[in-house]
C-alpha cells in the first residue's frame, strides 16, 4: 500500500480526512443547526435531555438524505469501478476474519469514544469547547477510523453508512456490505446508549458528592496550587507593609529626637 497509490490510500490518510473534516463541518454547521451530522450523537443528546424528540427525528432524516448526496457525489466523481471507491465507503468486514459480535462490539467502542468527547465539549465551562472548539471531536473521529478502518470501513455513524449502501445497490455494486449493513446502525446506537448513560451516571456521582464539586477538573488541580500563592502574596505583602510602618515609625522618632534637641538649645 503505498502513500501516494490512488488506488489504495494510507490509513492515516483516510483517518485525517474523515477527522478534519468532522472538525470542519461541526466548526461551521454547529452555531446554524448544532451541527448534527450523526445519528449516534443526535440520539445521545435526545437521552440526555438536550434535544427534543421531533427534534432528533428531524435530524437523522435529514442525515439521511445527506448521505444519499454524498454517495451519488461519489459515484458521480469516482464511477463504479474504481477499487478505491470500496462501493462508495460503503462498510464491510470479512466473514471469514471476523463475525457479526466483534463488528457490533467494535461500532459501540468506536461510537462511545465519540459520543463521551461530544458530552465533555458541551460541559465545557465556556458552553462552546473552549479554546479548540470542536477540533477534539474531530479527532476522536480520526482515533475511531485509525483502529476500525481496517475491520470495518468504520461506521461509527449509521446515517453516513446509509447513503453509500443505497448508492452502491442502485449502482449494482457487488458485495456482503448489503447484508451486513445492519450492524451499522446496531452497534453504533448501542455505544451511544451506552456512553450517554455512562457518562450521566458519573455525572449524578459528582453532583451528588460535596467533595467533588462539578467543576473542571483541570481547574481541581490547579485552584490549590493558585490559593497556595495567592496565600504567599498576602504574606509577602503584609511584611512589605510591616516594613514600611517600621520605616515610618523610624523617621518619625529620628525626627522627634532632632525636634526634641533643637527645642534643648533653644532653652
Amino acid at each position: 500500500m503505498g502513500v501516494n497509490d490512488p488506488e489504495n490510500p494510507s490509513l492515516m490518510k483516510i483517518a485525517a480526512s474523515f477527522g478534519f473534516m468532522i472538525f470542519v463541518l461541526t466548526q461551521f454547521i454547529g452555531p446554524v443547526s448544532g451541527g448534527h451530522i450523526n445519528t449516534a450523537v443526535s440520539l445521545s443528546l435526545w437521552i440526555a435531555g438536550k434535544i427534543s424528540f421531533i427534534r432528533y427525528v428531524a435530524y437523522t432524516i435529514s442525515q439521511m438524505i445527506g448521505s444519499i448526496f454524498g454517495g451519488l457525489a461519489l459515484w458521480a466523481i469516482f464511477g463504479s469501478n474504481w477499487p478505491a471507491a470500496r462501493a462508495f465507503g460503503s462498510n464491510s468486514w470479512d466473514p471469514a476474519i471476523f463475525n457479526d459480535g466483534q463488528i457490533l462490539f467494535s461500532e459501540m467502542i468506536g461510537t462511545g469514544i465519540l459520543i463521551l468527547t461530544v458530552f465533555a465539549l458541551l460541559d465545557h465551562r465556556d458552553g462552546d469547547g473552549g479554546p479548540l472548539g470542536t477540533f477534539p471531536i474531530g479527532m476522536s473521529v480520526m482515533v475511531a477510523h485509525l483502529f476500525l478502518l481496517e475491520i470495518d470501513g468504520c461506521s461509527i455513524n449509521p446515517t453516513r453508512s446509509f447513503g453509500p449502501t443505497v448508492v452502491a445497490i442502485a449502482a449494482g455494486i457487488p458485495g456482503d456490505y448489503i447484508k451486513q449493513h445492519y450492524i451499522f446502525w446496531i452497534g453504533p446506537y448501542l455505544g451511544s446508549v451506552a456512553a450517554s448513560l455512562g457518562y450521566l451516571a458519573s455525572k449524578a456521582v459528582v453532583q451528588k458528592d460535596p467533595s467533588h464539586p462539578e467543576e473542571h477538573f483541570v481547574e481541581n488541580l490547579v485552584q490549590p496550587v493558585v490559593e497556595r500563592r495567592g496565600s504567599q502574596t498576602t504574606t509577602e505583602a503584609e511584611r512589605e507593609r510591616e516594613r514600611g510602618g517600621g520605616r515610618v515609625r523610624r523617621r518619625r522618632s529620628h525626627t522627634d529626637a532632632i525636634t526634641s534637641s533643637n527645642e534643648t538649645l533653644k532653652l
